[in-house]
């Protein structure tokens, strides 16, 4: 059966992701050097190594011979996991950082899977409200909710 504890590497990599995402580590912050961070974990530099090179590949960290540094424009966004964890954390979805606009946001008779969702007759209506997020100009989200009705008069309809 398979362990459910994550590697550590992985671990590590989460570690500096979300210091990232975060804003701890701005764009162009050098990291320590791997030998320095295996020191602080208690771990071997190859498992540092693996989880820097994974944060390479996602886009978050950039190497040169001078060392390992956050990318100077990270088009990285928080994994469903990350906002998963942030919302039954914190109760939003945004990370640290980001900021969110309406886009839409009406009184609709919704599509029938959203129906059925909600348990409604036929011809009912559900708010629609529709946004995006990110960081900067850098847009990492767009989403759809789906509000009943009487929630209209509570939310404000025209952004």
């Amino acid at each position: 059966m398979p362990s459910k504890t994550p590697k550590t590497w992985s671990v590590i990599a989460d570690h500096y992701r979300q210091r990232i995402l975060s804003g701890e580590l701005e764009p162009g912050a050098k990291l320590p050097s791997n030998k320095e961070i295996a020191g602080r974990w208690n771990v071997a530099v190859a498992t540092v190594s693996r989880a820097l090179q994974h944060l390479q590949v996602e886009g978050y960290l950039r190497t040169s011979p001078r060392g390992t540094f956050v990318a100077d424009d990270p088009r990285v966004s928080a994994s469903s996991r990350d906002r998963l964890a942030r919302v039954q954390r914190v109760k939003s979805s945004l990370m640290d950082g980001e900021t969110s606009r309406v886009t839409a946001a009406e009184l609709v008779i919704p599509p029938l899977y959203v129906a059925d969702l909600f348990d409604l007759e036929h011809g009912a209506q559900l708010v629609r409200r529709e946004y995006i997020a990110g960081r900067g100009k850098s847009r990492t989200l767009f989403a759809v909710s789906w509000y009943p009705a009487h929630f209209a008069a509570l939310l404000k309809l025209n952004s």
